[in-house]
């Protein structure tokens, strides 16, 4: 360490350019625009349990009874990333399929978070059995809600695949819930280092350039409990404005940047 810490200080120029790259990806990182395409299957239940068509009958909108049982998908798709999405870079149509012995229903609904911006459609192909789904433009964090019911003659719930592929973002990827609870406290416990430190060295700093003030000119003042009340009616106004009010928001604001950089939920969940 203290060869390392040599070499620094004799070499100022290559230490300051060294500095300076690791600063520059380190901002290419986190600056970078990337196009993420995300999809969350947010309920998937039974609605209809053919076993007790004795008590419930439902039709559908010809007056044909529905004799299979009945599920509802709900699914939101949106873009994670810092980066717009056009209908130019939809390289791979999306698509939603359900299993063999499965079936959509005709009533699909759209929600969108700017509709006359993502101008979304979906329609169904001819075996009803897959679910094609397109936009015109998605924002970041703009997304669109898909509501939809199938029937199936399988006593569980269909499998659901979602298909598609931009350019730039490669395929489109499933939403991980988990990763907020698997890293909480490890991004918790991170961020609060990542402050304690940053408040740490922020009064050291603080503290030195106090003594600095005094030194220079409180030179000749001899009785040191007077310096004291000098130095501590300096450091404590800006200390309480700078620690208190200003960095110890610090842990909290790393674990929110982290929490949204890596994992961005939804756009629906705060609607």
């Amino acid at each position: 360490m203290k060869n390392i810490q040599k070499i620094i200080n004799e070499n100022g120029i290559v230490s300051s350019l060294i500095a300076s790259i690791i600063f520059a990806i380190l901002v290419y990182i986190f600056s970078k625009e990337n196009s993420i395409l995300t999809y969350k299957v947010v309920t998937h239940e039974r609605l209809f349990e053919e076993s007790n068509s004795e008590a419930l009958i439902i039709l559908n909108k010809d007056s044909e009874r529905i004799s299979k049982d009945i599920y509802f998908l709900e699914i939101d798709v949106w873009n994670q990333g810092d980066k717009a999405i056009t209908k130019a870079e939809l390289k791979d149509d999306i698509t939603l399929a359900i299993n063999q012995n499965s079936e959509f229903l005709k009533e699909i609904k759209v929600e969108e978070t700017h509709s006359r911006v993502t101008r979304a459609h979906v329609c169904l192909d001819s075996l009803r059995r897959k679910l094609v789904f397109a936009f015109d433009y998605l924002e970041k964090n703009n997304g669109v809600k898909i509501k939809c019911y199938y029937t199936t003659k399988d006593s569980i719930k269909s499998l659901i695949q979602v298909t598609g592929y931009i350019s730039g973002g490669g395929k489109i990827k499933y939403f991980n819930e988990a990763f907020l609870e698997k890293y909480n406290i490890g991004l918790v416990l991170t961020a609060l280092i990542l402050g304690i430190t940053i408040i740490w060295f922020a009064q050291k700093y603080l503290g030195d350039f106090i003594d600095l003030l005094i030194d220079k000119y409180c030179n000749n003042i001899k009785f040191k409990y007077f310096r004291l009340l000098v130095w501590l009616f300096i450091y404590i106004p800006i200390a309480y404005f700078l620690v208190i009010k200003v960095l110890s928001f610090a842990p909290m604001w790393l674990y929110d940047l982290t929490k949204q950089y890596f994992n961005h939920d939804s756009p629906f969940v705060n609607l």
